[in-house]
């Protein structure tokens, strides 16, 4: 029981999992480490959030707080001090880098991981809105300034 609940909260929800790359965020990462340009257009663009993996983002966040370039011993030593190495583990780490062609520009994957995040947004912009309509009192004009507004801030992002 306990392996399932740590499984659960390590890898996105089961409804998330259509709208993640696991493989898209390794990537953007592993590219970042290997590449000091990129890592700059990386931390210059993306936001945590981009990331539903729950290692990868405590991966990106030690990042923030450290300047390129990077490899898998600093980011280590920045996940121990913040005392979530083992929340992220070395084979996490060293992974990274696996089969990720520095060559693809980091702009393409960020816009496939900003993308995946903007139909998370939007997804859970819905159900909000389903929940929204139905309380007493609610109105067609306030919903739809409400989803406007909220459209708006995912586009910009």
């Amino acid at each position: 029981m306990y392996k399932q609940n740590a499984t659960a909260r390590r890898h996105p929800a089961s409804s998330n999992r259509v709208l993640a790359s696991l493989n898209e965020e390794r990537s953007a990462l592993g590219a970042a480490l290997l590449d000091a340009q990129q890592a700059a257009e990386l931390l210059e663009a993306a936001t945590a959030d981009f990331f539903t993996y729950e290692a990868y983002r405590h991966v990106f966040e030690a990042m923030q707080r450290l300047a390129p370039p990077y490899d898998a011993n600093v980011i280590a030593s920045e996940l121990e001090r913040a005392g979530l190495f083992y929340r992220v583990g070395w084979a996490c780490l060293v992974s990274l880098e696996d089969g990720v062609v520095t060559a693809l520009p980091m702009s393409r994957r960020l816009d496939r991981l900003r993308d995946l995040w903007q139909l998370r947004e939007i997804r859970t912009l819905l159900n909000s809105t389903h929940k929204q309509i139905q309380e007493p009192f609610s109105t067609a004009v306030d919903t739809i300034a409400a989803i406007r507004q909220r459209l708006g801030e995912i586009e910009s992002r």
